[in-house]
């Protein structure tokens, strides 16, 4: 039958207290503190469950190999990190509908591995900052637009600008640096046609086959 302990219980040093391992009894405490000051394990299949009181776990933690961390997919618990180095190991995989933000008033870095990026919504840079690649070459498979009153600059080097083969439309006053020189070339018949304005020609003139045909 029932016993009831109405005082306080004490187990000598080196006595247990066990239940039948193979029978279905329950073990429930009372509204106070439970300390467990050995080592506790949970066997087999059998699982932990906590109330819905805060959980603090005050030492490391690990999952066993080959095991998993989840939280309910339908709920809207929040996962966060202390400002330690944050491994994933695995591939990552961000819902869909959902974001990956990094905080826009930090100092915080982003960098890949040297697999391939893709970029599939359209991409922002924001303010003044700039978009810098290495040496490799860039390669823009659409038309590119320069913004109104922004240029276009290449450096002080010895890189050369080539154009496709359709027309090329200069706008605006165009000037050759000094030393250098317009050229058409020579191979194939090529027109040079000017607007109605009045063409000076400072230097010497001369042609290996005829000269330009003026319009």
């Amino acid at each position: 039958g029932t016993v009831a302990l109405n005082g306080h219980t004490t187990i000598a040093t080196g006595r247990n207290l066990h239940m039948t391992s193979t029978g279905s009894g329950t073990f429930q405490t009372g509204l106070g503190v439970v300390t467990l000051n050995g080592d506790t394990t949970v066997t087999g299949t059998k699982s932990f469950t906590s109330g819905t009181g805060v959980v603090s776990l005050n030492g490391d933690v690990t999952v066993a190999t080959g095991r998993d961390l989840h939280m309910t997919g339908s709920g809207t618990g929040s996962f966060q990190t202390g400002t330690g180095p944050v491994t994933l190991n695995g591939d990552t995989t961000v819902a869909a509908g959902k974001n990956l933000h990094m905080t826009d008033y930090g100092f915080g870095t982003f960098k890949t591995g040297t697999g391939a990026i893709t970029l599939n919504g359209d991409t922002t840079i924001t303010g003044r900052k700039t978009f810098t690649n290495s040496f490799g070459n860039v390669q823009l498979n659409g038309d590119v637009a320069i913004a109104a009153n922004k240029n276009f600059v290449m450096a002080s080097g010895s890189g050369a600008f080539t154009s496709g083969a359709g027309a090329v439309t200069l706008k605006g006053y165009t000037t050759v640096a000094n030393g250098k020189n317009p050229r058409v070339n020579s191979l194939g018949v090529r027109t040079f046609t000017r607007g109605t304005g009045a063409i000076t020609l400072n230097g010497d003139k001369w042609h290996r086959h005829r000269l330009p045909q003026w319009n």
